[in-house]
């Protein structure tokens, strides 16, 4: 039998019920399988809510949900539902970069202080390529003043500290998780389109991947009245929390809103399912 690839995508804001199928494809099968699983998971963290999706090449094969989208239990949670995805944000801005950059915009190796004058490091910051800082091999030090980031304060702020950073190896050569670093991509992607970073991802991703869910940034999650809340876990349960903007201030990084449809689109694309 011919191997294929099935990628699943789960989150939670802190599944249906499965429709009896006959002869099932191996895709089915091991998205049944997952569905069982999810579903003991969901139950034995007792989480407020949560969604699901199985994709393949060919596209979604199975979605599934649970629970609601906060402890008030008065919103169910729906394919529609959209969660923060976070960290995998950043496939969204290496996404955007290679259509722009197929595109003529700009190259991978062109040199980031090109584009970011402001860019300073202890050493030769020319050195830092737009492929470094997409595949986080800057060579800075890993997670670079995240903690401003959840302080809330600005990128233009945060930028100016970077001055402070010293090179722990050649770029290239280590890998250096960022989320402050790694946003720069956002002003590159801005001064060479003349266009807003949000609008760019919404005509050059959502809308070809049929992603109506999909979204970036803070003002856009809040105001989806069918958005999954945060939760934190206290004396044993689970506790609603609200929303903060901290790290929507690092868009690249961490700020675009989708659904478990949405994502279930993103990832049949990344498998081959729309080449074009």
């Amino acid at each position: 039998m011919k191997k294929r690839t099935l990628t699943v995508v789960s989150m939670a804001c802190l599944l249906s019920q499965a429709t009896p199928v006959f002869a099932l494809s191996p895709e089915q099968k091991l998205a049944q399988d997952y569905e069982l699983f999810f579903k003991q998971q969901v139950a034995a963290e007792n989480v407020t809510g949560a969604a699901f999706v199985v994709a393949s090449p060919d596209g979604i094969v199975r979605i599934g949900t649970a629970g609601h989208t906060d402890t008030s239990r008065k919103q169910r949670i729906n394919e529609n539902t959209t969660f923060r995805v976070a960290s995998v944000s950043k496939t969204f801005a290496a996404g955007l970069t290679g259509v722009l950059i197929n595109e003529g915009e700009f190259k991978w190796e062109d040199r980031l202080v090109d584009y970011v004058p402001a860019f300073r490091v202890k050493g030769d910051a020319s050195q830092v390529r737009i492929q470094h800082v997409l595949g986080q091999s800057t060579g800075l030090v890993p997670h670079a003043y995240d903690n401003l980031i959840e302080d809330g304060v600005s990128m233009e702020r945060i930028t100016d500290q970077f001055a402070k950073l010293s090179y722990v190896c050649p770029p290239g050569d280590c890998y250096s998780y960022q989320n402050s670093i790694f946003s720069l991509i956002e002003p590159v992607i801005e001064k060479t389109t003349s266009q807003n970073y949000a609008d760019l991802m919404a005509e050059k991703i959502f809308r070809p991947l049929d992603m109506r869910n999909a979204s970036v940034g803070y003002e856009a999650f809040v105001n989806n009245p069918n958005h999954a809340k945060p939760h934190v876990k206290s004396k044993g349960r689970w506790k609603t929390v609200r929303v903060k903007p901290n790290y929507y201030r690092v868009a690249p990084a961490a700020g675009v809103n989708a659904s478990a449809l949405d994502l279930g689109k993103w990832l049949a694309a990344q498998m081959g399912s729309q080449p074009e």
